[in-house]
């Protein structure tokens, strides 16, 4: 009999093949059995009826957990175990809270299923985790609590880590990494003087928000929505200070660029990107003032629009506000000025303004036109003054309306009919003087020319993009590595005296900058002179430690360097990353930045991090709002959460229903640790996975949830229905199937390309997946039980359970070895082997259909009829002889009397027709 060969691995990153050798020469789909063996102890297992998902999903943590144990690669063997790893799935580490949200639980079920499916596809997977540690949380947990933020956080590394491991993931957990260990912000703190010493590193004040009752400085998150700190209640204050921040800017161009290479990630990141950096080409037109020697610079992109100017608006803090303003104006131009100082950004667009009292020169016309102070212009982008264009910019419109300017139009709209806001678009111009009727880029050309001629104008790229400021006046973080002299300046750690460590016994008040009361701490020696010298008492924005956390994985003990760049060239950029929307700007670009840093410094071997990027949606939940006191409602506040119209307990009000972000401030978040003790990792895992695309939100139905058990449990019955079986044969032999047999054998087929396809990495659509395989069982589960008695049934069952693995790997496990350990042993491209000791079913290879198998499934069916009657319906293969056809006939039940004692004459076969018409004698 034939026996199937091994299968070999040809590696593609992004998708798989396996070439296979076919020992038989006719090629014949045939399989033969060994002798039966019992299964090593390790996988040995008494079948159960009822699925008990709590007992199975433990005990099979143990034994990944044994096994892990006995593979564990020891510190100095490490470099050369490495060498194996050829695909680098990473998802974003997470900030230790205390427990897992669903939030979590979906990512980190994403994630893990491509790991454990890419390596069933033959890659040796390396999925790390680690924890990104420091943060203001753990700071005001330790304020509130009385604790050290370091205790608080290793105490919920332990407790999320064991929720990680209940999940039913693998990582790679001997190569864990904190951020808030010192060993590892030690080379924080070395990119900080890298970033330094190429002078990307630079201190200058910035506005921050001062608490004046605490005397600190508070991040956004500490500002409540009046405005006041969240601790004090005072009135939070903008304060100038001076701030350390990195060079970003300087890779504008490079980071907007070079997302075009990045074919592996979303377009909505990409825009997002895109649009943050703002990189935009326009002209920068000086514009006089008149009865004055000064001039204001102003830098548009629709140079077209020119002769619609009303007005020009600058920042309430630009350079030359003070020197412009009539002296009528000036208190109040001041006490606006103060008023915008005190707002973010985000307050800063509701159109309000004042006149400066002076007046600019239009450069062409030589009409006057106003100077405004507009809350809308922001110092930092451009050159922090517009030109107001009422009839061709939204904004502007806004304001105009407001402050009751006048204004004409420059670009015909044409055919678009405009009312009650700016036309944005471009047309031919009108009402500018020698340009009328020119349009779009040909427009704006020449009357550039024409001001650069006058020597007024110049071609300027502009970016939105900001320095990033790192300082952070807080406790847990990363401190800065510089010293203080006042003799020598800002001097450097010394690259021997790094980390610069945290000290431990601190008590932290909320009050005042921690480390900066710490004056034993902070008293230090210049590295220069040594003199008396003060270390710097900021602490580094977390965003630096996630920057580049994923270069450190691989070489996470590495004590005499940031990593070896020889290990990093192996691993990065990393094949696939998975994360959550919120992070698809900061995050990314941070750690874009630096990856290009370094790899100008030769240390990395590539200038982009992440080839492939998943960024999966929110979780979403009910939210149930009192209609008149908008309070939110806690779901046992609620009559019926389910229903059409949900009303509030006790008072029959209809409440207003909402989809949100699982909050724990609207009551509408879940805790994943009670439904998995109910239902099982598994169930939830498949859940996440099937509910929406990752890329999707989320929206959380329990009913989902229980739907998602029963399915389980439907696939456990369809074991029990076949795991005492007593197989009469050893083979498979597709020539002997029955017709059930061959649709089934079919159609598991077809599901194999089906979710082969659906997973890949292009595409994630894990949802397809399990639907397919819901489908499949279904089918199943409609089989006969001579069907079920038979090799090809099981078969199909064993590739249900190797597709099914990826995503539910305690139940495919515990199914898996149920098969194997009482049914022949057989070795299939499709349906795994159950061959070996210990053929656990994450160690199989990924099912690969078997072409033959599909075309035996090609059958069509045709009515028989016998001298002019139909006799019965039979199902033949398409390309059938008419030989064929009639010994078929034959045995269809109702047909066959009529063959008795008769010879076929003729078979008439109408092409392309449904039926087949005999004539006997």
């Amino acid at each position: 009999m034939l026996t199937v060969g091994l299968l070999r691995p040809s590696i593609n990153k992004n998708n798989f093949v396996f070439k296979h050798s076919i020992l038989n020469p006719k090629n014949q789909s045939t399989y033969s059995s060994s002798s039966f063996r019992s299964f090593s102890s390790s996988l040995h297992l008494q079948w159960k009826k009822q699925y008990n998902p709590k007992e199975l999903e433990r005990e099979w943590q143990l034994k990944w957990k044994e096994r892990e144990l006995k593979k564990r690669e020891d510190k100095n063997g490490r470099k050369d175990s490495l060498e194996s790893y050829n695909y680098y799935a990473l998802t974003m580490f997470p900030y230790p809270s205390g427990n897992l949200h669903m939030g979590h639980v979906r990512v980190y079920t994403i994630s893990d299923t491509i790991s454990k499916m890419k390596s069933m596809q033959g890659f040796k997977v390396f999925q790390p985790m680690g924890w990104d540690a420091f943060g203001l949380p753990a700071e005001n947990a330790a304020i509130e609590r009385g604790l050290n933020p370091e205790d608080w956080t290793k105490e919920n590394i332990s407790q999320m880590k064991r929720q990680l491991i209940a999940l039913g993931t693998h990582f790679q957990w001997n190569h864990e990494l904190a951020t808030c260990d010192a060993s590892y912000y030690k080379w924080t703190q070395y990119l900080f003087l890298k970033l330094l010493e190429k002078g990307l590193a630079y201190q200058q004040e910035a506005v921050v928000n001062w608490d004046p009752i605490d005397n600190t400085v508070l991040a956004n998150e500490q500002v409540d929505a009046e405005g006041k700190s969240w601790r004090s209640g005072a009135l939070v204050q903008k304060k100038l200070m001076k701030q350390w921040f990195f060079r970003i800017k300087q890779y504008s161009d490079a980071l907007v660029d070079d997302l075009d290479k990045l074919k592996g990630w979303p377009d909505e990141v990409k825009v997002l990107q895109k649009n943050w950096i703002g990189r935009s080409d326009g002209v920068l037109v000086d514009f006089s003032i008149s009865n004055s020697d000064k001039h204001l610079k102003i830098f548009t992109t629709r140079l077209d629009t020119l002769f619609g100017v009303s007005f020009l608006a600058v920042a309430s803090d630009h350079p030359l506000l003070s020197s412009i303003v009539s002296d009528k104006q000036k208190k109040d131009i001041e006490r606006f000025s103060n008023e915008m100082s005190q707002l973010d950004e985000a307050q800063r667009n509701q159109k309000k303004g004042i006149d400066t009292g002076s007046f600019a020169i239009h450069p062409l016309s030589g009409e006057k036109i106003p100077i405004w102070v507009a809350d809308y212009v922001l110092s930092d982008y451009g050159t922090g003054a517009v030109m107001g264009v009422p009839a061709h910019d939204q904004r502007d419109f806004e304001f105009a309306q407001k402050h009751g300017f006048s204004w004409k139009t420059v670009v015909n709209s044409v055919d678009e009919k405009i009312e009650g806001r700016a036309f944005e678009g471009e047309g031919p111009l009108i009402n500018s003087q020698s340009f009328d009727g020119l349009k779009g880029s040909e427009a704006t050309e020449r009357i550039f020319k024409t001001l650069e001629q006058k020597g007024v104008a110049a071609k300027l790229t502009n970016y939105r993009l900001r320095d990033w400021l790192v300082s952070r006046q807080r406790y847990w973080g990363a401190p800065i590595p510089l010293i203080h002299c006042s003799n020598c300046g800002v001097v450097s750690v010394p690259e021997k005296d790094l980390p610069v460590e945290l000290p431990k016994n601190i008590k932290l008040s909320g009050k005042g900058s921690p480390l900066d009361q710490m004056a034993e701490w902070k008293r230090c020696k210049c590295p220069k002179c040594n003199g008396d010298a003060e270390r710097e008492t900021d602490t580094m924005d977390t965003f630096v430690d996630s920057s580049w956390y994923f270069m450190r994985f691989p070489d996470n003990l590495n004590d005499h360097q940031i990593f070896d760049p020889k290990i990093v060239e192996k691993f990065l950029p990393v094949d696939v990353y998975v994360g959550g929307k919120e992070h698809a700007i900061l995050h990314l670009l941070y750690s874009r930045f630096i990856t290009k840093f370094l790899h100008d410094l030769g240390m990395v071997p590539t200038a982009e991090p992440f080839t492939n990027l998943i960024t999966q949606g929110m979780v979403h939940n009910k939210t149930f709002k009192h209609p008149v006191t908008k309070r939110f409602l806690k779901p046992h506040e609620v009559e019926d959460i389910y229903a059409d119209q949900p009303k509030e307990k006790g008072t029959g009000t209809l409440l207003e229903v909402c989809s949100e972000k699982m909050s724990k401030s609207k009551y509408n978040g879940v805790d994943p640790q009670p439904i998995i003790d109910q239902y099982g990792a598994d169930t939830v895992r498949l859940y996440m996975l099937f509910k929406a695309p990752p890329e999707n939100v989320l929206e959380w139905d329990l009913k989902g949830i229980q739907g998602t058990f029963r399915w389980i449990n439907r696939l456990w019955s369809l074991i029990n229905s076949i795991v005492s079986t007593k197989y009469e044969e050893n083979v498979f032999s597709a020539q002997s199937m029955s017709e059930e047999e061959r649709r089934i054998v079919h159609v598991t087929q077809e599901t194999i390309e089906s979710v082969t396809y659906s997973s890949d990495i292009e595409r994630h659509g894990f949802n397809s997946c399990i639907a397919h395989l819901m489908k499949l069982s279904n089918f199943f589960g409609d089989c006969s039980e001579k069907t079920k008695s038979g090799v090809p049934f099981l078969l199909c069952m064993r590739t249900l359970c190797l597709l099914l693995a990826p995503m539910a790997p305690h139940l495919s496990s515990e199914m898996w070895v149920a098969l194997s350990q009482t049914s022949p042993k057989l070795e299939t491209s499709w349906a795994g082997s159950n061959l070996k000791e210990d053929s656990g079913v994450l160690n199989q290879q990924w099912p690969i259909s078997d072409k033959k198998l599909m075309e035996v499934r090609k059958t069509k069916t045709l009515a028989v009829m016998i001298q002019g009657k139909k006799r019965g319906e039979i199902s033949v293969p398409v390309d059938a002889t008419e030989n064929e056809i009639g010994e078929i006939a034959k045995l269809e039940v109702n047909a066959a009397s009529h063959f008795i004692g008769k010879t076929i004459k003729k078979v008439i076969l109408p092409k392309g027709g449904n039926i087949v018409n005999f004539v006997l004698e």
